[in-house]
């Protein structure tokens, strides 16, 4: 009996991979069937329009104003050629495969510290909560995957450190990170940079004898790269100077206002404090409720066990007798922390889950390691971390279906004819449709029309183009 038993393991572990993979199939489908063709909005929609632009031949600083960084209106710009027009689809899988690339490299890495089921756990999570909210082009998201790619390269240096390949590789995927988010991109650069060069100093590995030349001329220098690209591009266009003055200067002058006010951790910290009377009134106001609470304090527990881990590697000298997993950690440990930091220039929900694929990564360490030690806790563990994987799933499709039943709104500037505006009410959606095709129905295009205030999509619903260099117009920025 007990052979019988054995024999049947394999089969049903092969059973449950099969299931696991069949539900993120769906959920990847489901998802993107909702959201290609959303309406963009906010800096989506800035991204979008201005990159529209750029496409067509303008030059962004000198005839386009933003304070982003150039990368995502060029990689839109190429989208758009690729596509023959404004693609909201080809956009949105150019943001899905950002989203996929992010995943792979987690899972790549969290394969060194989970085993198998957890980490199944962990990327069902993950594709649960990353998908619906940030299936959109956004500066945020590819300097997410620019920094991932260049953790990863670390990583694998600190494997192999007779490659002198992965230092490269991660100076130029942190330098082109600058491009989209220059303080995601600085920050990755500072911690990331002082990381390696302490491996180096302490480990010398063959061929690196002197570590403070390797770490420039394979690291730094490759850093500099992409930066000094966009200045030379900028430079021979005549618009350095616009470029110079939107994207670092005009936001030390004050520019950039954004309140600060609240903290990292707000919707998580306020679930424990205010919200939890609420969370039994239904289904779905639960599930609502527990997506909440996690987003902010499952990278709370991941930050915490890192810190502990980094703190333990400093104290007594033990950095001469790490093991090669532990220096990993250690690498791992510095971009988290960049990232973490980073999130402080935009502090919001949404900024924890985008920046959190490490963080998240950092949590399921920890209760691995908790359950392990703790034996008696793990089935309950596992019971509860599966029913939170169904109920988010719940809770998605429950949205799906709700994003279904909306209006649509008919687009003249886009590939698309039809837009689904999930972010407007009906009797609103009907106002701006009524708006849209007046614009369009014109017999002379307004050459002056100028749409206030953050809502550049209003250009693209209608085939318009604006009378200045400016996109949006904001009082307080």
């Amino acid at each position: 009996m007990a052979f019988q038993n054995q024999s049947a393991l394999p089969a049903m572990i092969s059973t449950c991979k099969i299931a696991a993979l069949c539900l993120i199939i769906f959920i990847v489908g489901l998802m993107l069937w909702v959201n290609l063709t959303v309406l963009p909005v906010i800096d989506e929609s800035f991204f979008i329009y201005e990159g529209a632009l750029t496409a067509e031949g303008l030059l962004p600083y000198r005839d386009i104003f933003n304070f982003y960084g150039p990368g995502t209106f060029y990689l839109v710009a190429f989208l758009v050629l690729l596509s023959g027009g404004v693609s909201l689809m080809v956009l949105r899988l150019a943001a899905f495969l950002g989203l996929v690339l992010c995943g792979w490299i987690t899972f790549r890495i969290g394969q060194r510290f989970l085993p198998t089921t957890g980490l199944a756990l962990l990327m069902m999570w993950l594709w649960i909560l990353m998908i619906p909210k940030h299936l959109m082009i956004s500066h945020h998201l590819f300097s997410t995957v620019m920094v991932l790619l260049g953790t990863y390269a670390l990583v694998r240096f600190v494997e192999a450190p007779h490659q002198s390949k992965y230092l490269v590789w991660a100076g130029v995927c942190l330098g082109i990170a600058t491009l989209f988010t220059l303080s995601l991109g600085v920050i990755s650069i500072g911690f990331m940079g002082g990381g390696l060069l302490v491996y180096l100093l302490q480990n010398k590995p063959e061929g690196f004898h002197k570590p403070g030349r390797v770490f420039l001329q394979y690291f730094f220098l490759p850093v500099l790269i992409p930066g000094l690209v966009s200045v030379v591009f900028f430079a021979v266009q005549g618009a350095l100077p616009d470029y110079l003055y939107s994207t670092v200067f005009w936001l030390f002058e004050g520019g950039y206002r954004q309140t600060t006010s609240h903290g990292y951790y707000q919707d998580g910290i306020q679930q424990l404090q205010t919200l939890w009377p609420t969370t039994f009134q239904s289904i779905g106001s639960f599930t609502g409720q527990i997506l909440v609470l996690l987003k902010g304090l499952l990278p709370l527990l991941g930050i915490g066990w890192i810190l502990t881990r980094l703190g333990k590697m400093l104290v007594g000298q033990k950095l001469q007798r790490l093991s090669t997993n532990e220096w990993t950690l250690w690498i791992l440990g510095w971009s988290g922390l960049a990232f973490f930091l980073a999130s402080f220039t935009y502090p919001t929900a949404t900024m924890v889950v985008i920046h959190g694929w490490l963080h998240y990564l950092f949590a399921g360490v920890a209760l691995y390691q908790t359950m392990k030690n703790v034996s008696f806790i793990q089935k309950p563990v596992w019971g509860v971390a599966t029913l939170l994987v169904l109920s988010m799933l719940y809770q998605q499709v429950q949205a799906a279906q709700w994003q279904l039943t909306l209006p649509v709104l008919q687009s003249y500037g886009t590939v698309e004819s039809e837009v689904r505006a999930v972010q407007y009410s009906a009797d609103k959606v009907k106002a701006m449709q009524v708006i849209i095709d007046g614009v369009h129905a014109l017999k002379t295009r307004p050459t002056d029309l100028f749409v206030y205030n953050a809502s550049p999509e209003f250009y693209l619903l209608t085939n318009t183009r604006g009378p200045t260099r400016y996109s949006y117009l904001m009082p307080v920025y």
